[in-house]
């Protein structure tokens, strides 16, 4: 099953929020139960770089709703099917 969590980091790297500054994911995990999804989660994050995680609640997620999510986050929901976790930072307002 498929879980998500919004998390907060901090970018290590520059990118159109610059680095250090704080941003808004969400992650999409492949797990049993939500408890065990917060573990590849962080590995996810820390690999790409992300520092000062926080991680918010944990829920599964049905292959019904994702229909109903904008392409890019449709689109890490299948490659957390894949290859297990996905990440997808939310634009800024």
């Amino acid at each position: 099953m498929i879980h998500v969590l919004r998390v907060t980091a901090t970018a290590a790297e520059a990118d159109e929020a610059g680095a250090g500054a704080r941003q808004s994911l969400v992650v999409f995990v492949k797990s049993a139960d939500a408890e065990s999804s917060y573990a590849p989660a962080e590995a996810l994050l820390r690999q790409a770089g992300w520092t000062d995680l926080d991680l918010g609640a944990c829920r599964p997620v049905s292959p019904e709703a994702v229909e109903k999510l904008n392409e890019s986050l449709q689109n890490a929901y299948r490659d957390a099917e894949t290859h297990g976790a996905a990440a997808v930072p939310l634009a800024s307002k």
